[in-house]
């Protein structure tokens, strides 16, 4: 975590560089661009926010998300050039994900591109590319897992179209979903839970399985980013009864709600959704009815189906 100030943003943070990588006779990031999943501008995701956060570690992390998505969205850019004037950083590797999570595009960039109109470019190509919840309107998200191998925030918010952030104002354009339910965290998360926060109603098992120290290092090293994202929902003793505290706050009766499964926010290739959405289902040509699955659960009230549907058709996609 060893760092060297490399630089100062006119009125605000000061930026560090990585000793190890400062120490190399040349540095070349490999970067995802993407959207972000708590702020939106011109630069999000990619090469120039690894330059500060990536390169600058927790202590670069920390000094850049004091200021929130403001401080993102007006010193990427110059962050940018101050790297590339201090250091021995030569460019990046980018690469763009389409909607089924694969590597779409590569591309590289020059020091002098990396914060510039050739990343823009790139970013708005990804967003273009991202997989979505393709529904209007849904009363009840279930979420089978979430954790920090499939997004920075636990789910990404550019799928759940709820971002939950000071100060910033919901997205308007999207699924308008009244409650997200979550299940359970990944193997690979480690029991962090960073994203907790965004769901409503939650179960037992996630919370016993959370490293709250790990969780809370990374909320507080977020900023503003973090504060409501590490928060605890309503917690129910198995999924069955999430499901049940779902239903019942989400401003419809049982026999109207419309419900959407999904296993994470990345793997959307399989969906499940509510009867009363087969309309909707059947008017978009990028979707295809593969079977049919009653809810089931097992007798300590953990939800087995529909996951295991995905053996009916593990390459259906829409």
């Amino acid at each position: 975590m060893d760092v060297r100030e490399i630089g100062k943003l006119p009125d605000g943070p000061g930026l560090f560089q990585d000793v190890l990588s400062s120490a190399a006779d040349h540095t070349l990031l490999i970067s995802r661009i993407k959207p972000h999943t708590n702020f939106h501008g011109d630069l999000e995701s990619g090469p120039s926010k690894m330059c500060v956060i990536g390169l600058g570690r927790q202590h670069g992390a920390s000094a850049m998300h004091t200021y929130g998505s403001a401080g993102f969205r007006r010193w990427l850019a110059s962050a940018a050039r101050i790297f590339e004037a201090n250091t021995n950083v030569l460019g990046a590797i980018t690469i763009i994900e389409n909607a089924h999570d694969e590597t779409a595009e590569i591309a590289a960039l020059t020091m002098s591109e990396i914060g510039a109109a050739r990343e823009m470019e790139l970013l708005k190509r990804a967003r273009t590319w991202m997989a979505n919840i393709p529904f209007a309107q849904v009363e009840v998200l279930v979420v089978k897992q979430i954790g920090k191998n499939i997004s920075g925030n636990g789910m990404d918010t550019n799928i759940i179209n709820r971002m939950l952030m000071p100060r910033t104002p919901e997205p308007s354009a999207g699924m308008d979903v009244a409650v997200i339910a979550v299940l359970d965290l990944t193997k690979e998360t480690h029991g962090n839970a960073s994203g907790l926060g965004l769901a409503n109603v939650t179960t037992q098992r996630l919370v016993n399985k959370t490293d709250w120290a790990m969780t809370y290092t990374n909320a507080i090293t977020s900023g503003m980013f973090g504060m409501f994202h590490a928060a605890v929902p309503l917690t129910m003793p198995d999924d069955q009864r999430a499901l049940q505290i779902g239903l019942r706050g989400c401003g419809q009766p049982y026999d109207t709600a419309r419900w959407v499964f999904i296993e994470n926010t990345l793997k959307l290739d399989v969906i499940w959704a509510s009867e009363n959405l087969r309309e909707e289902i059947q008017a978009n040509p990028r979707l295809q009815i593969v079977g049919e699955v009653p809810l089931g659960f097992n007798p300590r009230g953990i939800m087995i189906d529909p996951w295991q549907m995905e053996e009916i058709s593990p390459n259906a996609s829409y």
